[in-house]
């Protein structure tokens, strides 16, 4: 009976342990992530709600205040697509989401129309011309295409070897007999 109990004491605190370290972490992203408002002097705008990420303390989500859009930071001529004016705002602020050359390191998802004349515009991040998993970007523009809002996770400053360590021949054989 006794070796009963102490199994049942070892789980519970198990899960108590799991559960705390969980809560923990949650009050550390919640309190990292809260939106901050700040004056949007060099974004034509009255203030911007911005998120940054707790991870790498790029921002991941900026948007200006309802109703408004954040102009492009240089004019645009007229029938621009939603893919250059996404891409014309990130070559003036895609440091702010930890870019520091926009035409290098984003690939062009898709790109959609909403209602409105609205648009969504989604890119993937790339390193050395790799794809990046779960590191992308999505804009939303006005009919005027001005942005609305961006959002994603981008991974900053990587230093990751993308040489391949084993031929292309070796992959597809080792592919092959698992």
């Amino acid at each position: 009976m006794k070796r009963y109990q102490r199994y049942i004491v070892v789980l519970l605190i198990s899960l108590l342990s799991l559960t705390l370290g969980r809560l923990e972490s949650f009050a550390a992203q919640s309190n990292a992530e809260e939106p901050l408002r700040l004056p949007a002097k060099s974004f034509d705008a009255k203030s911007l709600n911005i998120i940054r990420s707790a991870n790498t303390g790029t921002v991941r989500f900026l948007n200006a205040e309802r109703g408004q859009a954040i102009q492009q930071p240089k004019a645009l001529p007229p029938g621009t697509s939603p893919e250059h004016a996404s891409r014309s705002f990130l070559a003036i602020h895609g440091n702010l989401f930890g870019l520091k050359d926009q035409a290098k390191e984003l690939k062009l998802m898709r790109s959609k129309p909403a209602n409105r004349g609205r648009s969504n515009v989604r890119f993937q991040q790339l390193h050395k011309g790799i794809p990046v998993l779960g590191a992308e970007l999505i804009t939303n523009l006005d009919a005027n295409q001005n942005l609305l809002s961006i959002n994603g996770e981008t991974l900053p400053d990587m230093d990751v070897n993308t040489t391949p360590m084993i031929t292309e021949g070796t992959a597809k054989q080792t592919a092959r007999q698992a």
